[in-house]
Formats: structure tokens, C-alpha cells, sequence
């Protein structure tokens, strides 16, 4: 049962019977309300990396995705596909898109560091964070330190948390 569930009714009451007592009521649901998110938050991380540990591949790795935040708090591609929205806790399988002037590397390109010199710059209007995921079914492909030394590109990826 949520906390919303009885919200409602015990507003109502307290502002027909115990006016002067509303405002601490307000102020005390609004923190429940919060903690109740941060706790459904907090779950679902905790499946998250439950379900990596449950998986059948036989290699899982830990590393980093630059991914574009979005306004209404959604996660997506910088460049390759940037429609798709990329959740928290969730296999996702790779696509393939071919993308005039990018090389074509179907995959998830994953680092094994939060580090790609050449993706700093962030356009106007546009917020990137990195993430934490976690991968399977890859393979490593060399590239310059000055693009983040190791990628691995990956057929499944999971996010597990943004990290900032």
C-alpha cells in the first residue's frame, strides 16, 4: 500500500477538522512521498544488479556509457539512434544503424572508464551523464586514449545507475 493511497482522506480530515495542523501535515506527507520514491528508486537498483547476477551469459563486465539526459529525466543515445529511450534495469539488446558519417560498429560502445576526452564538449541544450552498465556478449575493440583507450562493444546492456 502507498502512502498516496491514504493521503487523500486524511488530508480532507485534517483540513476540516484540525485547520491549523494542515501545514505540518503537508509538510510531513511531502517527505513521506519522497522517501517512498527514493526507496522505489533504490529497489529497483537493487534488481537491477540482482539481475546481473542471475544471468546465463558466461562474461559479464562493469563499465561506462556517456548517454544524453533528456528533460523529463529519460535516458538516450548521443548520436546513433537518438530517439531510442534507454531505461534503468533493463536488458536491452543492440540495434544496428548505419549513420551517415559515423564508421559502422553495430553495438553497444562501452568504456572501461568514465573517460572519453573527445565527447566532453556537451552541444547547447544537451545534458550528458555517465552511467554505469553492465554488458555481455561483447567483444574489446582498440581505439586511441584520446577516445577512451578500450571500448567494448556489446550485444546486451543493462544500466544500472547514473553516476553523474
Amino acid at each position: 500500500m502507498s502512502i498516496m493511497d491514504d493521503y487523500f482522506d486524511l488530508d480532507e480530515g485534517i483540513r476540516c477538522h484540525l485547520p491549523k495542523m494542515h501545514h505540518r501535515f503537508k509538510k510531513l506527507t511531502d517527505w513521506a512521498f519522497r522517501m517512498e520514491v527514493e526507496a522505489d528508486e533504490m529497489a529497483a537498483r537493487v534488481e537491477a544488479y540482482e539481475t546481473i547476477l542471475g544471468i546465463v551469459h558466461p562474461e559479464v563486465r562493469i563499465g561506462y556509457k556517456l548517454l544524453r539526459k533528456r528533460r523529463d529525466g529519460s535516458y538516450g543515445p548521443l548520436f546513433i539512434n537518438r530517439k531510442q529511450r534507454v531505461p534503468v534495469g533493463r536488458w536491452l539488446r543492440a540495434e544496428a544503424h548505419r549513420t551517415k558519417g559515423f564508421a559502422y560498429r553495430p553495438g553497444w560502445h562501452i568504456l572501461l572508464s568514465p573517460e572519453a576526452p573527445h565527447l566532453k564538449k556537451e552541444p547547447k541544450n544537451e545534458t550528458r551523464v555517465w552511467c554505469r552498465v553492465a554488458v555481455s556478449d561483447f567483444e574489446e575493440h582498440e581505439r586511441p586514449e584520446n577516445q577512451g583507450g578500450k571500448w567494448l562493444l556489446a550485444k546486451n546492456m543493462i544500466v544500472l545507475e547514473e553516476i553523474g
